[in-house]
């Protein structure tokens, strides 16, 4: 097969004539030297570590797989149907084939990236797909399939075989200067073959720039590169103001040690790929985010660095800790349902006979101490109470009303409570279009998070009360003017029986999660040395 030729951009075609004055010998020797170039050439686009290949749209053939491609499916692959070998032989097309979204009505659209899990290699791989028209003019696809874990090292073969091709290009222009006017269609092809080079690392450059994931460069202790994704994700405004800060600038003080210990890996072990992990970063604002890290060594600039591939776990994990404190009470609220009746049943008869008891006169000397067991058995019915209200099943009374005539209705004792403290609270209700509630359980929830809020602040403080709309939910939110919470507390609030009150029963705030998850609601809080806020959202 003849080899397709190019010519640099500045090459001036005219000297072309000059190889005119050549012997035919010359020109042999000169056109088999420019062969055996251009089979280099292909070696390396064959050693590229990802499967790149070509298939006809309307027929599903094959027409083009490059040796890495071959080495994974066989050499007997060009000709046959893309789903026949690379999806188990399947004997139809792919449900998920991506020629629907590269020509719709006859017209050519932006290259699709996917990803897709290959049953047959067993990974997963991202998949660019581009129709491009073939040297015959029908329209094709081209897929380059990468596999994700190891992007970068692929990132870094195709930049060292591009630097390879563009200096055996530099080296060989003067003999190129010499080619004879029947090359021209090669130097048409080779111009193509250039061009779709810099639009794939166009196209790679973008996929990197918009990924989900956060991609940051590191060389020398500093930041070399961020993508926009980790611009976001670190709080700032560009790029710019993360590019040559220190990475421990950024780094947690509790994942520190951690990640010195994967990078002083990777310098000792240079091709090696540390697992990902777990790790805490902070952001311009001071917000500590999750993240899951894995790490590179590689190539950047001339210079050993470290690539950082990073993702937000950050509202994974919330999830599973609220699913997790969810079940808790759960299962809590279905053991309490089991038993309250059969406790309370036989207290109500010892509640019964103390009472009697407490009215003869030969028991009048011990009524002090009959007053104090009728008043323990109260306080442990109010508590079955509040255990029964943890129940995940428990019946509610739900009505579309709004929240505010429920806060004004229970105003009154907040404010009596706060007066008996020396406290203020102060209520700001904007107008909010109606939810379904029960009013009863609202009630309850309103009045724990305002009394946790009372309890919370010294003499003086203020608790605000606020309604108003934010998007598409009706939020209540309770401020009070406390020192804030523990960060070492935090994580158990909403435990059942969990207090910090030395007279609590650490289920105040768990009968509050509890009535949210009935109302597909939900609780957030933010803290500080100035106070806490508990957000509680409804969805309209």
């Amino acid at each position: 097969m003849k080899p397709k030729v190019i010519l640099g951009q500045n090459i001036d075609l005219k000297k072309i004539l000059q190889l005119e004055l050549l012997s035919e010998t010359e020109k042999r020797q000169f056109y088999e030297e420019l062969v055996g170039e251009f089979e280099q050439i292909n070696t390396i686009i064959d050693s590229l570590k990802a499967v790149i290949y070509v298939a006809d749209i309307d027929s599903y053939q094959i027409l083009f797989i490059n040796k890495f491609g071959t080495d994974i499916f066989g050499t007997d692959s060009v000709g046959k149907r893309c789903f026949e070998v690379f999806q188990n032989r399947q004997s139809g097309p792919c449900p998920y084939c991506t020629n629907s979204h590269l020509v719709k009505n006859g017209v050519v659209q932006p290259p699709y990236v996917w990803e897709h899990y290959n049953d047959i290699t067993k990974t997963w791989v991202k998949c660019i797909d581009t129709a491009i028209r073939w040297s015959d003019g029908r329209l094709v696809r081209m897929e380059i399939a990468i596999n994700i874990t190891e992007q970068k090292l692929a990132e870094e073969t195709l930049k060292q075989s591009q630097e390879q091709l563009e200096k055996l290009i530099a080296e060989r222009t003067v003999k190129l200067i010499k080619s004879n006017e029947h090359l021209k269609r090669e130097i048409k092809k080779r111009k193509e073959i250039e061009e779709s080079l810099r639009e794939s690392e166009e196209r790679y450059r973008q996929l990197v720039e918009h990924s989900q994931n956060m991609i940051a460069i590191y060389i020398d202790e500093k930041l070399a590169f961020i993508n926009k994704t980790g611009v976001d994700l670190l709080g700032a405004q560009e790029a710019s103001e993360i590019i040559g800060k220190s990475i421990w600038d950024f780094v947690h003080p509790n994942s520190q040690e951690s990640v010195k210990e994967k990078i002083r890996y990777l310098h000792s072990n240079p091709r090696s790929v540390i697992p990902a992990s777990r790790e805490k970063i902070i952001r311009f604002d001071g917000a500590v985010v999750d993240l899951e890290i894995t790490v590179y060594s590689l190539t950047y600039q001339g210079k050993p660095a470290i690539k950082i591939v990073a993702r937000d776990i950050t509202e994974q994990r919330w999830f599973k800790k609220e699913m997790t404190r969810l079940e808790r009470l759960n299962v809590i609220g279905q053991m309490a349902a089991g038993i309250g009746h059969e406790i309370r049943n036989p207290m109500t008869t010892v509640r019964g006979f103390l009472q009697l008891l407490a009215q003869k006169k030969e028991c009048a000397q011990y009524i002090e101490y009959f007053n104090l067991m009728i008043s323990e058995l109260d306080r442990v019915n109010l508590l079955i109470t509040e255990f029964l209200s943890l129940a995940k099943d428990k019946p509610s009374k739900l009505e579309m009303q709004s929240l505010n005539p429920i806060v004004k209705t229970i105003l009154p004792l907040i404010l009596a409570d706060a007066v008996n403290e020396d406290k203020n609270v102060v209520h700001e209700l904007k107008d909010t279009p109606d939810i379904l509630i029960d009013e009863k359980e609202i009630r309850q929830l309103i009045y724990n998070l305002c009394r946790n809020g009372l309890q919370a602040m010294p003499a003086g403080g203020t608790l605000t009360i606020k309604t108003y709309v934010d998007v598409d939910e009706v939020v209540l939110a309770i401020k009070d003017e406390g020192n804030g919470i523990d960060p070492e507390v935090l994580d158990k609030l909403g435990t059942p029986f969990f207090t910090t009150k030395n007279d609590g029963t650490g289920l105040g705030l768990s009968i509050c999660y509890s009535i949210a998850a009935r109302h597909n609601a939900s609780i957030s809080l933010e803290t500080s040395p100035a106070g806490t806020t508990f957000f509680v959202r409804f969805k309209i």
